[in-house]
């Protein structure tokens, strides 16, 4: 279970005061979620394979649910959905490709649906629509390679399957599908002293993985070109 926010029960407003006491005042309009996760899996190991699979159900009612739009204080807007549902596959492997490489991935693929919405603003009411934020695909698989003791290399990629910015299934609100390449490596150069070096979307690739929607438009939360750390 988890109970609304101040954030939910607020509307999105900061502090209560003479012009939003009637719209939220009512502290129940808000109710508790609650979700029942039903799960099960296998582990597997094998002379050259690690691995796991996991499948879930997570089964929502009164789900607090983001509506894809952010609050005059630039919080997310949220509020009750009846009854919505998470369901998929979790998968995991790790395959030694030589005696100094090594390939892991990781992937979740789900179906996720909300049975019945209404918006803030038109009639209509939508039915066995996707969660905004929610994408069918996430994968993240890597290569690491062991070059001495001291020294290691990774690349690593990720992929981020399209979703929706709103609860309606518009498809002009969407952030597209993403693939990200990103590189590191570790330096031991004493016992107690490891230097790691990352170059992220080594492609400097622009992409989104967020946004909400604002008069009738949709808007990104850029994320970062190629850069470093040290």
């Amino acid at each position: 279970g988890r109970e609304p926010t101040r954030n939910d029960m607020f509307a999105g407003s900061d502090n209560i005061d003479d012009a939003n006491y009637d719209n939220v005042s009512d502290f129940k309009k808000v109710k508790p979620e609650k979700v029942l996760d039903i799960e099960g899996g296998v582990k597997f190991t094998a002379e050259k394979l690690k691995g796991n699979v996991n499948f879930f159900s997570m089964n929502f009612t009164n789900e607090i649910a983001a509506i894809g739009q952010l609050s005059y204080i630039g919080l997310p807007l949220r509020k009750n959905i009846k009854s919505s549902y998470r369901r998929g596959v979790e998968i995991s492997v790790d395959i030694p490709l030589a005696k100094d490489v090594t390939f892991n991935a990781q992937a979740v693929i789900s179906t996720n649906k909300i049975k019945e919405y209404f918006t803030e603003y038109d009639t209509t009411t939508y039915h066995n629509v996707e969660p905004l934020l929610t994408p069918k695909i996430v994968s993240n698989h890597s290569i690491h390679y062991t070059v001495k003791p001291w020294l290691t290399f990774s690349l690593t990629g990720r992929y981020l399957d399209r979703s929706y910015l709103d609860n309606t299934n518009n498809t002009n609100f969407t952030t597209p599908s993403s693939y990200v390449i990103n590189a590191s490596s570790t330096i031991q150069i004493r016992k107690k002293i490891i230097v790691t070096l990352m170059a992220n979307n080594l492609a400097n690739q622009k992409y989104y993985t967020s946004g909400y929607v604002v008069n009738g438009e949709s808007n990104y939360f850029a994320m970062a070109l190629r850069n470093y750390f040290v």
